[in-house]
């Protein structure tokens, strides 16, 4: 006959249903359960991927044009890294400050609840101030299986005090779920 396709547009067609019921129809034959996305918490999630986006983006900047240039690239190339490598996982820099990165996403119109909710910032209790979760630190950019960053690992600077916390690490966030994510696997 011709006709080529997958099993949802032959189902589509011969009952004459739109992609979203034949899905379900199939879905009940196959016994699978089909979760309901909630519209709001979907954007909530789109939100906070957007802000590790560009999150990351301002971690390589300070990396490669701003404190880190001088202080940062010297250590990771005696490391024996690459140019290529360190762009490839996209490594950052937080410089050292108590609000470089919520200045920067406050800047661009976020507000910091909505940065608090990626990990990125702490909250000072009794209080509504927040400050930047790492400072003076190289950053590593932890990605999903797509691609997305969902969360950062974050080595103190070389030449601080590493008796504290030598690594740093995202909390668990609605994105970020430590035990599914494997740092590179993307």
């Amino acid at each position: 006959c011709q006709k080529d396709g997958d099993i949802f547009s032959f189902v589509m067609e011969m009952e004459g249903l739109e992609f979203k019921d034949a899905l379900q129809n199939l879905a009940e034959k196959a016994g699978v359960e089909l979760k309901k996305i909630n519209p709001k918490l979907a954007a909530e999630k789109n939100k906070t991927l957007e802000i590790l986006e560009l999150a990351t983006k301002f971690y390589e900047t300070q990396l490669w044009k701003g404190e880190g240039k001088e202080k940062i690239i010297k250590y990771l190339y005696d490391r024996g890294l690459k140019d290529e490598a360190i762009k490839e996982f996209r490594l950052g820099y937080a410089p050292n400050g108590w609000r470089n990165l919520l200045t920067f996403l406050t800047g661009r119109g976020y507000k910091a609840e909505e940065i608090n909710k990626t990990g990125l910032l702490v909250k000072k209790e009794s209080s509504d101030k927040h400050y930047d979760r790492f400072r003076d630190r190289i950053i590593f950019p932890v990605a999903d299986i797509n691609g997305k960053v969902v969360g950062f690992s974050a080595r103190v600077a070389p030449g601080q005090d590493e008796s504290q916390a030598k690594y740093v690490n995202t909390p668990e966030t609605e994105v970020y779920h430590k035990s599914r994510v494997l740092f590179g696997l993307d």
